[in-house]
């Protein structure tokens, strides 16, 4: 990730990175709760 100037932008990234590893956590909570196994073909885009 870098910002306007090219450098990079890391408080940016870090929160993108806290925020993909929130969702595949409660993702794979509720999975649980379902009864699943696994979790197949999670797709992140940003």
């Amino acid at each position: 990730m870098s910002n306007f100037f090219g450098g990079s932008s890391g408080s940016y990234e870090g929160e993108l990175i806290e925020a993909r590893q929130n969702a595949l956590h409660e993702l794979e909570v509720r999975a649980k709760n379902m009864g699943a196994n696994a979790v197949i073909g999670v797709l992140c885009v940003v």
